[in-house]
């Protein structure tokens, strides 16, 4: 039941807006930095695969917003589609995710226990793809976007966090598998 929920839930955020309202905040945060755009894309895949849970789901969400976008500021289309691809892989590794899944309901072990176990890895990753990609982007001079003020990035968040919790609400609701006793 979980897996039909999982790939219902990244349609649903992706039709939703929700995933446009993380890759706003996502820019307003880090845009400002070499390759901004990239960076961005590279957290709001992060924030996407937290409640998603499907690698596919989030780089067909996040990249069909994200890559067009970066095409029209100037990036190559190869470094964008990298950057999305290579972030998509985060939706493995963070919090609810269909291989933990079926790996926990196929070995008897503990959901909430791999959950956890997928924050450390996946707050690493997403921290060194980070890296690699303001690198690439400062050498290769990619552009920047303007530095939202403090005001801007408390309005994105607040759009994206209350989006967010409803959605986690929801799915908990609906999915029997995410109830399971740990």
């Amino acid at each position: 039941m979980a897996i039909p929920f999982f790939i219902l839930a990244g349609n649903f955020l992706t039709h939703g807006g929700v995933a446009r309202r993380m890759i706003n905040f996502a820019t307003s945060l880090v845009g400002h930095f070499h390759g901004g755009l990239a960076l961005a894309s590279i957290l709001a895949c992060a924030m996407f695969a937290l409640v998603c849970g499907s690698s596919v789901a989030t780089v067909v969400a996040i990249g069909s917003i994200v890559l067009p976008a970066m095409v029209a500021h100037g990036y190559p289309m190869r470094f964008g589609a990298g950057v999305i691809i290579t972030a998509g892989s985060l939706g493995i590794l963070m919090l609810p995710s269909i291989p933990k899944v079926i790996y926990a309901i196929s070995t008897n072990t503990s959901i909430g226990a791999l959950f956890v176990a997928g924050l450390l890895p996946g707050s690493l990753l997403t921290l060194m793809l980070c890296a690699v990609t303001w690198y690439i982007a400062k050498k290769n001079n990619y552009p920047r976007m303007p530095k939202a003020t403090w005001l801007e990035r408390l309005k994105f968040f607040q759009k994206s966090v209350w989006g967010l919790m409803r959605w986690r609400r929801f799915t908990r609701s609906l999915s029997p598998c995410m109830s399971i006793k740990t």
